[in-house]
């Protein structure tokens, strides 16, 4: 038998576990999971492995090695400049991906080898490796 639940009107869906997303103009998108997980910091600092493919973001304090966070006045979600990263590690930004993140001890890591949710700028959706 059916479990029904009723959605409410003009209610979004949340998502429960952090993400980070890799939009197209580079910008690193941290849902509210993933921001309040780094102890929502008004700036962090960008790790990388090219190695492994990671990226890895840590609370900071302001200095000439951190970049601000910048809560998007639209939606529940927070901005970080991806731009230098994504030259840096040579990361496709023709389509943006949502990524699952986790915490280990006090950096948020993006694998950028996981199965990610890929956006190409039509906005049409399909699921696709990096």
């Amino acid at each position: 038998m059916p479990q029904w639940q009723r959605l409410e009107r003009g209610s979004k869906p949340t998502r429960e576990s952090p993400s980070v997303g890799i939009q197209a103009n580079a910008s690193l998108s941290l849902n509210t999971a993933a921001y309040e997980a780094l102890g929502c910091p008004p700036e962090v600092e960008i790790l990388f492995d090219p190695v492994e493919q990671l990226i890895g973001l840590r609370a900071a304090t302001p200095s000439t090695a951190t970049y601000p966070v910048r809560k998007k006045t639209t939606a529940r979600t927070y901005l970080v400049s991806g731009r230098a990263l994504a030259a840096r590690m040579n990361i496709d930004t023709r389509r943006s991906r949502r990524l699952p993140a986790r915490l280990s001890e006090g950096v948020l890591i993006v694998d950028l080898k996981e199965e990610a949710e890929a956006h190409d700028r039509s906005g049409a959706t399909a699921r696709k490796r990096r």
